[in-house]
């Protein structure tokens, strides 16, 4: 049996996506939640088996600015030689939507994961934005009241009695999937600030 590693928690487009590939490459395997997608490749790493990430990933610091994506992890991850990208698919993510909480009239702030950016900037202008690590926590956020809405997917928006809907839409996702490798590593950093003193 053979595990596939992605992001947890459970509900997120993340454990969708690997029980669809698991699927459709005919592996008889588990999935397994992580904490972040370090952590999937870091598993993968370890355990051996196969790990998941979306091509969009990307996190933002409270201030919105990018400080990790999937190009700065794929191309740390092949050149450390102890992974390689093995297969990417296009799937669809679960039906997503805009939701805020019953009884907000106009929301001031919301929280989303960062691939969900295009959407915020779309459905949400004008709206305080913070980050979280995924659309599960998003929600989560929301409904708690620590925001006035969110971008997370239908079926899980739908499990918070006091969230209402605003716009629900569809996307696919191109997911890409690593597994071990025995190459050496290819790159060896270069000290110029060392050199300099």
């Amino acid at each position: 049996m053979s595990t596939l590693a992605t992001l947890g928690p459970h509900g997120s487009d993340s454990e969708h996506a690997a029980k669809l590939l698991l699927g459709e490459l005919g592996l008889d395997g588990r999935v397994v939640l992580c904490p972040s997608f370090e952590a999937a490749l870091a598993h993968a790493r370890d355990h051996g088996g196969l790990a998941l990430v979306p091509a969009a990933y990307q996190q933002k610091d409270a201030g919105g600015v990018t400080f990790n994506s999937w190009a700065d992890l794929h191309f740390r991850i092949e050149n450390e030689g102890s992974l390689e990208l093995w297969l990417a698919k296009v799937l669809p993510l679960k039906e997503m939507a805009v939701a805020k909480r019953a009884g907000v009239e106009v929301p001031r702030s919301a929280a989303i994961h960062a691939a969900t950016a295009y959407y915020a900037q779309t459905f949400l202008r004008g709206v305080q934005l913070s980050y979280c690590e995924s659309k599960p926590e998003a929600v989560r956020r929301c409904a708690a009241g620590e925001v006035d809405a969110c971008i997370g997917s239908l079926e899980v928006i739908q499990g918070w009695p006091a969230l209402v809907v605003l716009h629900r839409f569809v996307a696919r996702m191109c997911w890409t999937v690593y597994r071990q490798s025995h190459k050496p590593a290819t790159l060896k950093a270069l000290d110029f600030a060392g050199a300099a003193r």
